[in-house]
């Protein structure tokens, strides 16, 4: 099941095709917002400093992974 529309899913693969190996401050809050959206459980979002970068890889991962199970499944 896709918790998100047809137009916030478009928005949220632009979204993360833009992101290399760094995630820009602003788009932190959408992007942890987006995964908590698709994750069983819900955690705080975590801070911008170095040491929580494994969180935001993972949480980046995460949302390319349902994108390309998304994409499978049409």
């Amino acid at each position: 099941m896709n918790p998100f529309t047809e137009e916030e899913f478009k928005k949220l693969e632009e979204e993360l095709n833009s992101i290399t190996s760094f995630l820009p401050e602003n788009k932190m809050s959408y992007i942890w917002s987006s995964v908590q959206r698709i994750r069983t459980k819900k955690t705080p979002q975590p801070c911008a400093c170095k040491s929580s970068a494994k969180h935001w890889g993972q949480a980046v991962q995460d949302l390319k992974e349902f994108i390309n199970e998304q994409k499978e499944n049409k």
